[in-house]
């Protein structure tokens, strides 16, 4: 499978960062994720869904023939498989992409981008200026998480748009396009907003992780 981002579109958006790091107070960080969570737990539910209209449709199609217990056993045993057969199709990743529902994976991506923030110490800044920004390949979606001294000089609404930037790009399959755009508006933002001092330092690095 095609990586989101190439190893030359990596290297752009890295100097893409350095450059607006010099420019600004913020610290920068592009995380890749192949998937945000496992979402085993959607798999016995889409199952449940499956088997039971199975079933349903089991009893009403006997009209209004009366069910005795070998019609009851027989229902029972292929909403049953059905049910299981279900199950095993949802792990599926390629059909997982296709069933979940995209407020559960953007909930799930947005987790991991938080844990990643507080193990990583993004929040640790000098400043408090870090920006993360955190794509999911399965998701194709991405998560914007700023520390408080950037998030309090954006306009409402700004973040939500940056996601949607970048979520309408990598469904395009333009990921590399769609985080150039943010990054320019970022910039755009802090340059105005937070100009990068005389004694400022590069704190946390540049160089786009790709999570295994």
């Amino acid at each position: 499978m095609r990586k989101i981002l190439s190893d030359v579109e990596r290297a752009s958006l890295e100097t893409r960062i350095a450059k607006i790091e010099n420019a600004t107070a913020a610290e920068i960080v592009v995380a890749v994720v192949p998937r945000a969570g496992s979402y085993a737990k959607w798999a016995p539910l889409f199952g449940l869904a499956v088997g039971s209209a199975v079933g349903a449709m089991g009893l009403f199609g006997r009209k209004m023939d009366p069910v005795n217990a070998s019609g009851w056993t027989q229902i029972a045993a292929v909403a049953l498989a059905m049910f299981g057969i279900a199950t095993l199709l949802a792990l599926i990743p390629r059909l997982q992409s296709m069933l979940l529902p995209a407020s559960a994976t953007h909930d799930a991506l947005k987790l991991a981008a938080r844990r990643y923030y507080v193990d990583r110490k993004l929040g640790a800044t000098q400043d408090h200026t870090a920006v993360l920004i955190m794509i999911g390949e399965f998701e194709r979606d991405a998560v914007v998480l700023a520390d408080r001294a950037v998030e309090t000089v954006a306009s409402d609404g700004f973040w939500q748009k940056q996601e949607r930037t970048l979520r309408e790009g990598i469904r395009r399959g333009e990921a590399s396009t769609a985080t150039h755009k943010v990054l320019s508006e970022l910039g755009g933002l802090l340059g105005a907003k937070l100009p990068a001092r005389r004694d400022d330092r590069n704190e946390l690095p540049n160089k786009i992780e790709l999570k295994p």
